[in-house]
């Protein structure tokens, strides 16, 4: 029996917001992530305000070139984060290591 039936999920909502400047121009872009359970997450723009039909801040053009991919932990969730530098992420990458879940640009 699961333990957590007859409960109401627990919701965990991330919040992250860049700003950047691109050939002279500033630009801001901020994104909810909803976690739904422990395979996957909903990601939106980031929510102004509440209601029916909430505003959602705007993803610049600016930024419409960059793409992201999502690295789960392969060996579970880590209890710190470390910076890693992009070389040491390109080795552990090749190596089959653990990233400690970051995102990084795709190529």
């Amino acid at each position: 029996m699961n333990s957590l039936q007859g409960k109401a999920p627990k919701m965990y909502v991330s919040y992250v917001v860049v700003e950047g400047v691109t050939n002279g121009e500033s630009w801001r872009c901020g994104l909810e992530f909803d976690y739904a359970n422990e395979e996957s997450f909903y990601c939106r723009p980031l929510l102004l305000n509440e209601g029916k039909d909430p505003d959602q801040l705007p993803i610049p053009e600016q930024v419409s070139a960059v793409r992201m991919a999502y690295l789960p932990p392969m060996l579970g969730l880590a209890t710190n984060e470390t910076r890693l530098d992009p070389g040491v992420i390109n080795v552990r990458l090749g190596e089959r290591k653990d990233c400690g879940g970051i995102a990084q640009p795709v190529p």
